[in-house]
């Protein structure tokens, strides 16, 4: 299939990948059909079927292929609390050769509208299209944008959900650009495979605003409704985290829509691994401050 929508997972982010997974077919159209491939990184055959029985939920003509993906480490570049899963998204247009077009999704969002439309703003002008609504000044990369060359009041976007023109990509050999940023800037971006897109990409993307790509941090307020947007459950924990429960303002929403997936019977602590939560420690603990003051802050 020419248009295809792609995830990559590893057993931390399983959770989310099933409500990701779910709500993106829920709202999807059933027509044209289009290929789902969930890049699996070090998911047993267990979790694989239970993928599966998430996806087939919901009828439709849609096809889904769990494919394993070693996780490329990229010279240059540090992981996400011990995950390189992330920067599979600069070998896409390798991974998925027969595609012209793919939508990628993180598997911390929620799908309250079709993704399909992302497709709409790939006009053949333009490599990308993400969230465009800040600005370097802004960035936690600001000093790495800087030293790279970009002005404090250009746009930087967020790269957990992409609409990408593969076809464009593979001319330009946007994978070497990225690549090379990597190389020339070691170590010093923070927000690992999206500073060197936001580097390499930085006059070649259409900005659709936050409708396709609502930040939902631990201390947002609830949204109760995410219907015409697509939520993206930034920093940590996430819902599914150790303490998400009790940290995440909008836990109930997503663990509403985790109990109707495949797993959803399931206790969330089968998922967490004693190395992420000492990776997210201190966000979770920052996150905690921020809650005791919030509840402070009302009572007064």
């Amino acid at each position: 299939m020419r248009e295809q929508i792609a995830f990559f997972a590893d057993r931390n982010m399983l959770p989310g990948l099933h409500v990701a997974l779910l709500s993106t077919i829920r709202t999807l159209e059933l027509a044209p059909p289009l290929q789902f491939t969930i890049f699996s990184d070090g998911l047993s055959d267990t979790h694989k079927r239970e993928l599966h029985k998430t996806f087939q939920s919901t009828r439709s003509d849609h096809t889904l292929e769990i494919r394993d993906f070693v996780s490329t480490r990229i010279f240059g570049a540090s992981s996400l609390h011990g995950n390189f899963t992330c920067y599979g998204r600069l070998l896409l247009a390798d991974l998925l050769p027969a595609a012209s077009r793919c939508i990628y999704l993180d598997c911390d969002v929620i799908a309250g509208t079709s993704v399909r439309e992302l497709f709409n703003y790939l006009d053949g002008t333009k490599t990308i299209a993400a969230d465009g609504c800040g600005t370097c000044e802004s960035s936690l990369d600001r000093e790495f944008y800087h030293k790279a060359g970009l002005a404090p009041t250009d746009k930087c976007f967020n790269s957990g959900v992409l609409a990408i023109d593969l076809d464009r990509w593979r001319r330009l050999n946007v994978r070497e650009m990225c690549l090379s940023v990597s190389r020339r800037f070691r170590r010093m971006f923070k927000s690992h495979e999206q500073s060197l897109l936001n580097i390499s990409l930085h006059d070649d993307f259409f900005a659709f605003g936050s409708q396709y790509n609502f930040a939902i941090d631990p201390s947002t307020l609830t949204i109760e409704d995410p219907a015409d947007k697509i939520l993206h459950f930034l920093g940590s924990p996430k819902p599914w985290d150790f303490l998400g429960k009790q940290l995440h303002s909008s836990y109930e929403l997503w663990v509403s829509i985790f109990r109707e997936t495949a797993i959803g019977a399931n206790p969330l602590s089968r998922y967490r691994t004693l190395s992420r939560t000492l990776a997210i420690s201190r966000s979770m603990y920052r996150v905690w401050l921020q809650r005791r003051k919030q509840s402070r802050d009302r009572m007064v």
